[in-house]
């Protein structure tokens, strides 16, 4: 798959530089209820794509980080002249960069540039097959392979260290893979005492890659019980 930082570099008419956008840690680049105007293309930081629903609770449906594409749900939906409320809110858990292009520009750009289309139907395709793999793993109670999957799809490098922002805290973790927070710490802790990561105060450390990539394939089961 294209990295981001080369599609900007091949594309700079469709990324401009009053598209570039800085967004703090907390704050929102979209409110629940807002007409999704934009698509947004993170260059650094990570967040979430959650909703409160109807008995007051959130849920969290979707966390992005750098390389991502945030609001990427309207490019499933059927465009018209009516806008597209978001039925969820956008939310930076650390400080983002990212690109805010408007929606309509970003598609019609892409369907006369094949690099542009190509790396939308990339990530829409990797996110639904992700979805489907965590679904066939959860029913065959392969538990650890989802949590181990996420830790792997979602660590990057930092100054020569694969890492994982910190805020994923345990209760964060459970709301976005729908697994007892109990239970993830009982597993954080297991791949802590293999020496597979460790925790620092703001980020996991992923210290044996292969071990957890085995982890998450299901190879291997661990045992945290």
């Amino acid at each position: 798959m294209m990295m981001l930082e080369d599609l900007i570099a091949q594309n700079p008419a469709l990324f401009k530089k009053e598209y570039n956008h800085f967004y703090r840690r907390g704050s929102y680049l979209l409110h629940q209820g807002e007409p999704l105007q934009s698509l947004f293309f993170i260059l650094k930081g990570s967040g979430i794509v959650g909703c409160v629903d109807e008995d007051g609770g959130e849920r969290v449906l979707h966390y992005f980080h750098r390389g991502d594409c945030a609001g990427k749900a309207a490019l499933y939906r059927e465009r018209g002249n009516s806008p597209i409320f978001e039925g969820a809110s956008i939310v930076a858990m650390t400080d983002c960069l990212c690109y805010k292009v408007p929606l309509e520009e970003c598609v019609n750009y892409a369907q006369q540039h094949a690099g542009v289309f190509r790396y939308l139907m990339e990530v829409l395709g990797r996110e639904v097959g992700r979805l489907e793999e965590n679904l066939m793993l959860m029913r065959e109670n392969k538990t650890a392979a989802v949590l181990c999957r996420f830790f792997q799809d979602n660590a990057y490098d930092q100054k020569g260290v694969l890492a994982l922002d910190r805020w994923f805290n345990y209760e964060e973790l459970s709301r976005i893979l729908g697994i007892h927070s109990v239970t993830i710490s009982r597993m954080v802790r297991r791949l802590m005492e293999e020496g597979v990561v460790a925790r620092e105060p703001h980020r996991f450390l992923i210290l044996q890659p292969a071990v957890l990539e085995s982890y998450a394939a299901g190879k291997q089961p661990l045992h945290y019980l």
